[in-house]
């Protein structure tokens, strides 16, 4: 019987970066991610999205981020 692999986890730091001054806003190990960052300019988006983890999992999480910014 072969040793059952060990699960990723992910750690996420995020920064706020002010004028010279940086502020650690967010950091966290666990099984799964999803993160975005974008930018507005002249109308258009640019975006970067990143996730990991179980598909299941990030399926929750995006639930989740969607009921807390409904309008």
């Amino acid at each position: 019987m072969s040793p059952q692999p060990h699960t990723p986890r992910y750690h996420v730091t995020v920064h706020e970066l002010h004028d010279d001054h940086q502020t650690k806003i967010m950091d966290a190990t666990a099984s799964g991610f999803i993160a975005a960052t974008a930018t507005i300019q002249n109308g258009e988006m640019d975006i970067t999205l990143g996730d990991g983890g179980a598909h299941e999992l990030k399926a929750h999480i995006a639930l989740f981020i969607s009921r807390q910014y409904r309008d």
